[in-house]
């Protein structure tokens, strides 16, 4: 008995079996999470995600790894297997069940993340905050910047008036507090260049 699914990733040998946590909305929120944190949709990003899913569930048989054998995606029962390409859901096998749907994505969010080594979690302030287009970010606006696995808080402090800095044009371009405060215009690595952000 259990609540078993398995995650299959495009293009990889080997999936991730769930006993008690294969239900949708767990599944989607472990990708999600992946998502978020920005894993690489590769073997190592696989990688990471079992050690997300892993601090989640703890010990005991609810983790585990299933070969995929000349495609052959074994029934396993309950929630079937979940095709998965770049962390998102393409197609399902072996299930014909209603989905399960009891948690909501933010509350999972927060859950998983409460699990996770200090050091690294997101923070419920972080999942909590609203991601807003570019456009409408302002000067004065703290954003969470993504650095090295994190966000950490930065405060937009001005707009970049160069046609080209390291390469890049950063013209019109909001810049933050990240490096060398006085002189962050001048640095690349203080430009916000993605097309949306959360606002603290």
């Amino acid at each position: 008995m259990g609540n078993r699914g398995l995650i299959v990733f495009k293009d990889e040998k080997i999936a991730i079996y769930l006993h008690w946590n294969g239900g949708r909305d767990s599944v989607e929120a472990f990708l999600e999470y992946a998502k978020i944190k920005r894993f690489r949709s590769d073997n190592y990003g696989v990688a990471r995600l079992c050690q997300v899913i892993g601090n989640y569930v703890g010990g005991t048989l609810s983790l585990g790894l299933e070969p995929i054998i000349d495609k052959h995606i074994p029934n396993l029962g309950d929630n079937g297997a979940y095709i998965v390409d770049d962390f998102n859901i393409t197609d399902r096998l072996h299930y014909e069940n209603p989905e399960q749907n009891s948690y909501s994505l933010l509350d999972m969010l927060i859950e998983i993340d409460k699990k996770q080594p200090q050091e690294l979690q997101l923070t419920e302030g972080f999942l909590r905050s609203k991601e807003i287009k570019y456009e409408d970010l302002k000067i004065g606006d703290v954003v969470y910047y993504y650095e090295d696995g994190i966000y950490n808080k930065h405060k937009i402090i001005g707009v970049g008036d160069s046609d080209w800095l390291n390469g890049r044009n950063v013209i019109g371009k909001f810049y933050i507090d990240r490096w060398n405060s006085n002189k962050a215009k001048t640095n690349v690595n203080n430009y916000l260049l993605d097309d949306k952000y959360r606002v603290a």
